[in-house]
């Protein structure tokens, strides 16, 4: 048997704690979550902390389902550090219980993954990283010698969603591939079929030239759940490069669309 345990088991162990804790207190050692079981020790800043369980504390804000996560922020009132809102707090548990926004007494079950930050979107910079040596230029940049990533652009054809792209008329897509883009393989994924009045109007997609991604094709040949291939197929005949940075596009000829909706998707990679 080993001789060096110090614990039989790891729920309950004297850590420190914030000054104000005392016996019931929701509390965080860093990244470890749970309850203070004793009064906090002023000599040594330490309390027993209980890792485990279900205990009625006070939690700020609404509880509007069981299950819903809570959150710690330190606080010299144990009464102030739980909260429903995750935004510059710790991750601590669930609540069991729904209640209003007012801050009241809820039974919260303590977390296993106590401790852990809430990132907000966008919130990640390269100093979260070990080597801060990310950059922009690193992930967005396929031009350079060396291992790059296969580039996916998706822009959405959606005439039944916008009576505007019904038009005869090139419609801009809103997905703007860079300057020597080199467009490899694709597929059009229709949606919702196409239609129009008397069967005469043509849909053609491109990047660089008219109908370099699709030729036109016709309302027959786009119903709902057809995958159409586009020109680039892989090969050094068939790729598609743009001289300057360009807007995908949808072109319609000969009439009308009454709706219709249709998915592009091309891989790519940046050359010179």
């Amino acid at each position: 048997m080993a001789s060096n345990r110090r614990y039989l088991k790891g729920r309950r162990l004297p850590l420190p704690v914030v000054a104000g804790s005392i016996s019931g207190s929701p509390v965080m050692a860093t990244n470890l979550g749970g309850v203070a079981l004793v009064d906090r020790d002023a000599v040594t800043g330490l309390a027993t902390v209980d890792k485990e369980g279900v205990f009625d504390m006070v939690v700020t804000g609404a509880v509007t389902a069981v299950g819903q996560a809570v959150y710690y922020l330190t606080n010299a009132d144990p009464d102030l550090r739980l909260n429903v809102d995750g935004a510059g707090r710790q991750f601590f548990g669930y609540a069991l219980e729904t209640k209003a926004a007012p801050a009241a007494l809820c039974p919260v079950l303590v977390g296993e993954a106590s401790g852990i930050s809430e990132i907000a979107a966008l919130g990640v910079s390269t100093a979260m990283l070990a080597d801060e040596a990310v950059t922009d230029a690193k992930v967005l940049a396929s031009h350079n010698d060396g291992l790059n990533m296969l580039r996916i652009a998706r822009a959405t054809f959606d005439p039944t969603g916008d009576a505007g792209m019904r038009t005869v008329a090139v419609h801009g897509l809103g997905v703007t591939l860079p300057a020597a883009s080199l467009i490899l393989s694709g597929m059009f994924e229709v949606i919702t079929a196409f239609t129009d009045a008397a069967g005469a109007s043509l849909t053609a997609l491109q990047a660089e030239a008219t109908e370099d991604l699709m030729a036109d094709t016709g309302v027959a040949a786009m119903g709902a759940g057809v995958l159409l291939d586009v020109v680039p197929v892989g090969t050094a005949a068939t790729a598609v490069k743009t001289t300057i940075a360009r807007e995908l596009s949808a072109e319609v000829t000969g009439a009308a669309l009454l709706g219709g909706k249709g998915i592009l998707v091309v891989t790519y990679v940046e050359t010179e």
